[in-house]
């Protein structure tokens, strides 16, 4: 077990001081065997793991080390480091979810991978608007979702991006309740909950290199009945229709910046224009 300083800057975004120890070893590890793919406009990314543990309610120690042990031999170097990851994982997310009573529907762990933000910008700028995990124009579709976000910090020996958490009033994202800005130190372990009204943003690096694993909970979600309902009603049109609200939801030009948060379009909202004819489909 391992005794934790948690640093709370709100009650549902908990900070786990340098609660990995060996983080620069992690980084050397993965710059020396991994191959790096561009991750977007941010930088580069690599796979760290990606064996599914899938429970029906949040695992005891006894389960979770048993899914681990399956998948895994402790008997070379990167064995070691997925194990002191998925362990540290394990143990700030119990402690966060039991005081915040935390309850999902099921709990899917995906394993994790290591990305690395590159100089992007200046000090006043954004690499990463305010969001959620959580992709809101998905939320009705069926599928896993993202519950609880755990972010590893692996070092600090950069400038900018600091972590901005955004919290809002409503759906509407016009009245801001809170801001907490944050500079990750090596070693910090930050997590919180991946959906609404928790937002986060993340400020450019300036110069050198971010390095940071993604860690989740998800869980899986079965279809909205509104979804069903429409994907009945349309038939063999829907997956065209789908893709089609998607690229409008997400596009820059139909897409409002609110609070620096974008605000997609509702799934009923969407097909409510749509059949009102204010929303002209190609299909």
């Amino acid at each position: 077990m391992y005794n934790f300083e948690i640093q709370k800057i709100h009650n549902t975004v908990w900070v786990f001081k340098n609660a990995l120890k060996n983080s620069q070893e992690v980084i050397e590890y993965f710059e020396k065997n991994r191959e790096w793919s561009d991750w977007y406009t941010f930088g580069k990314m690599t796979f760290g793991t990606g064996n599914n543990f899938i429970f029906n309610t949040f695992p005891t120690q006894e389960e979770w080390d048993n899914e681990f042990n399956k998948n895994y031999q402790l008997d070379n170097e990167e064995s070691k480091i997925t194990r002191e990851i998925d362990t540290l994982f394990y143990e700030a997310t119990k402690l966060y979810l039991e005081e915040n009573n935390v309850l999902l529907n099921n709990w899917i762990y995906q394993g994790w991978n290591v990305a690395k933000y590159q100089p992007n910008g200046n000090e006043h700028s954004y690499v990463m608007h305010h969001h959620t995990d959580f992709q809101r124009e998905l939320a009705y579709q069926p599928g896993t979702k993202f519950g609880v976000t755990a972010v590893f910090y692996l070092n600090d020996n950069y400038e900018g991006g600091e972590v901005e958490f955004r919290f809002v009033e409503d759906e509407s994202l016009e009245v801001v309740k809170e801001d907490y800005t944050y500079k990750p130190s090596a070693g910090d372990i930050v997590v919180f909950l991946s959906g609404h009204p928790h937002y986060h943003g993340v400020k450019a690096v300036t110069s050198g290199e971010k390095y940071i694993i993604r860690t989740y909970w998800r869980f899986d979600q079965p279809a909205h009945p509104k979804w069903i309902e429409l994907k009945e009603k349309y038939g063999d049109a829907w997956e065209d229709l789908e893709r089609e609200r998607l690229r409008y939801s997400r596009s820059g030009d139909t897409c409002p910046i609110i609070n620096n948060i974008p605000k997609f379009i509702g799934f009923e909202d969407y097909y409510n224009k749509l059949e009102n004819g204010e929303i002209v489909s190609q299909h």
